[in-house]
């Protein structure tokens, strides 16, 4: 005996095989963007976003939406269909390659009934065939038509290849490039004739929704972080394509890291010297003076090279002085420093000292009466070589017992104070 099928499960049974037909056929995938083949880096991931979110264009699978993959013509009427509303469709199909439940049927009949597209023959539609970026716009500017949507124009001109679009087309293309729907390629192109991919497909269809139905903006920022330094705050800029923008994310300055002091210029009986210190995450650099305490014998008679400031390739001039000056008439001197750093280029007597005074190896002076005066003795030139790291540098003078001797013929002691030569940035 055969069983009898309930009509109620026959109709369940009905609904779940187109269901799951449809599902097979051409799957969806609606919502946020998951599509493992599109990042936030991708220039079209907006657009896919966008498309995705309205319902406008679905994946290809669960987790791709085939970004470089070429749209077809069942697809592209498919997205003008859903964009409509889905509308009822009375009309007739008139091409033997749209069958019955397939995901285009219903959107082939309402577009060619419609006017929007046109078969390849009378009788095929050609649903899985590719379609030129010339042809999706002629069927986006029919639809625009069709639904009597205004454009406004932002812009003026053509593209650079407006002379290769097919006469069909261009009406289509010169408008909607006008309107800011179409913004071409490298170069300024439309390149007609190539297949429009997906992801092409979505920029368009959002622009043009924005277009003709005046969407609310929907912002997407994108972030630039400005990282603290040791003075200021860190912080991120979000700024969207539209020109809105906010500042968010703080983080606090991060502080000085200083080094250690060093001590550039050496403080002398009767005047102060000077110590620096350096930043190892920026740079900056501050300096104190150090007081001068005065020697244990504040009338040692001293030779002091007073310090200065230089930058690589630059010039720097230092003055060798004598401090509780006792007398002398003659002096030999050798000048110290390291030869990596400095290079020499003269030595000569300080304004105002008498006497006869030569420089080769040594420095050598000689007059005819004691020299007493406390002040400038000599003028040391140097230039800084190029490429050098060094923060800083010793000068300094040396000289035997006898060295310096006065009229009397006895020779004259002196403690040597050395100089620092500070390496700057230009």
């Amino acid at each position: 005996m055969r069983r009898k099928t309930n009509y109620f499960t026959r109709i369940v049974s009905t609904i779940l095989a187109i269901y799951f037909t449809i599902t097979v056929a051409f799957p969806i995938f609606a919502g946020d963007v998951n599509f493992t083949d599109v990042k936030k880096s991708d220039w079209f991931y907006e657009s896919v976003r966008f498309v995705n979110e309205k319902g406008y264009m679905k994946g290809v699978s669960n987790t791709s939406f085939d970004p470089v993959g070429n749209l077809t013509r069942g697809m592209c009427v498919t997205i003008l269909y859903r964009i409509a509303g889905e509308p009822e469709t009375n009309g007739k199909n008139i091409f033997s390659d749209v069958k019955v439940k397939e995901y285009f049927t219903l959107p082939v009949i309402w577009a060619s009934n419609n006017g929007i597209v046109y078969g390849r023959t009378e009788t095929t539609f050609v649903p899985n065939g590719t379609i030129t970026r010339a042809e999706f716009s002629a069927m986006l500017f029919r639809y625009i038509s069709s639904e009597a949507l205004s454009l406004e124009e932002t812009r003026i001109g053509s593209p650079a290849d407006y002379d290769k679009i097919p006469s069909y087309a261009k009406d289509a293309v010169l408008s909607m490039f006008r309107c800011g729907i179409i913004n071409g390629r490298e170069g300024g192109i439309f390149d007609p004739d190539t297949f429009i991919t997906r992801a092409e497909a979505a920029a368009m269809i959002e622009r043009f929704v924005r277009a003709t139905r005046q969407l609310p903006h929907i912002h997407s920022y994108k972030a630039t972080v400005s990282y603290p330094t040791c003075t200021k705050q860190g912080y991120t800029t979000y700024t969207c394509e539209c020109g809105d923008s906010y500042v968010d994310d703080y983080v606090v300055a991060l502080g000085h890291e200083w080094g250690t002091w060093i001590e550039t210029i050496p403080a002398t009986s009767n005047a102060d010297g000077e110590k620096t210190r350096t930043c190892s995450r920026c740079g900056a650099s501050e300096t104190e003076p150090i007081p001068s305490t005065g020697p244990e014998n504040p009338t040692t008679p001293r030779v002091v090279v007073l310090g200065a400031e230089a930058f690589p390739g630059g010039s720097v001039t230092l003055i060798v002085s004598i401090d509780n000056n006792p007398g002398f008439n003659a002096f030999n001197i050798s000048i110290v420093f390291d030869g990596e750093v400095l290079t020499l280029d003269s030595v000569s007597l300080a304004d105002g000292i008498p006497g006869q005074f030569g420089f080769k190896k040594y420095a050598v002076w000689i007059n005819d009466s004691d020299y007493s005066t406390d002040g400038p003795l000599l003028v040391l030139s140097f230039t800084v070589n190029e490429g050098v790291s060094t923060e800083q540098t010793q000068v300094t003078v040396s000289f035997e017992d006898g060295d310096f001797s006065n009229y009397a013929e006895e020779d004259v002691f002196l403690e040597v104070v050395p100089g620092v030569v500070k390496i700057v940035e230009p």
